[in-house]
């Protein structure tokens, strides 16, 4: 049977060893965006999840998780090797600079990852209702879940082929073939523009086949 974790207050930050910099920028006066030299200390899994050392060990030993280095040959990963940043940009940063926080990543790779990494929570938050009046939804009725974060995605991917074919039929096919053209040959999956031109108009008329028979048994 497999062995239940539940999520729980988190352990403090595990220290990283981080060599210490003195503050620089990078870049020149002309750069459109200045770059910190900052170095901050990673932020721990423990924390950014809010859970225990021992809680993410059992996790990544029962395959519900993985670091975000994980491979199928080495599902486990390494907590050194799964560290990714949040940038916060020149423009809304309060030093005018791009400014880097590292923090150490996971990936749910089951449901019960998922839930793991949600707080324990599966279903959606609950709705606000009327925004005029005050919110009186409890913390954990706020807390987003496992359905929250899957509708969110999925809805980025459903959004993705709509918007390319509203494109395309904005732009016409001369301008929408050559935009996939340049897109192959800029991916090098052509040999020059004559080649990825051919290809593209080969795409083109196989999604627009598609589109109509899609349409036809609707």
């Amino acid at each position: 049977m497999a062995k239940t974790i539940k999520a729980g207050k988190g352990s403090e930050p595990i220290p990283v060893p981080v060599p210490k910099m003195d503050p620089k920028v990078t870049g020149s006066k002309g750069d459109k965006k200045m770059k910190s030299d900052v170095v901050r200390e990673i932020i721990s899994a423990e924390t950014v999840y809010n859970l225990t050392t021992e809680q993410i060990n059992d996790a990544l030993a029962q395959g519900w998780v993985w670091w975000e280095n994980g491979t199928p040959e080495n599902p486990q990963g390494s907590r050194e090797g799964s560290v990714t940043n949040v940038t916060l940009g020149a423009d809304k940063s309060p030093t005018k600079l791009d400014e880097i926080q590292p923090y150490q990543k996971l990936l749910g790779i089951t449901f019960e990852g998922m839930i793991l990494l949600c707080g324990g929570k599966a279903e959606p938050a609950a709705l606000r209702g009327d925004t005029k009046k005050p919110d009186l939804r409890t913390d954990a009725e706020k807390q987003a879940g496992v359905a929250d974060h899957f509708n969110y995605g999925l809805d980025l991917e459903v959004k993705r082929p709509i918007r390319k074919a509203l494109e395309n039929s904005l732009a016409g096919p001369d301008k929408a073939i050559r935009k996939m053209a340049q897109a192959l040959l800029d991916l090098k999956m052509a040999r020059n523009m004559d080649h990825a031109l051919e290809k593209a108009r080969k795409q083109y008329e196989e999604e627009m086949a598609e589109n109509a028979a899609e349409t036809a048994a609707e």
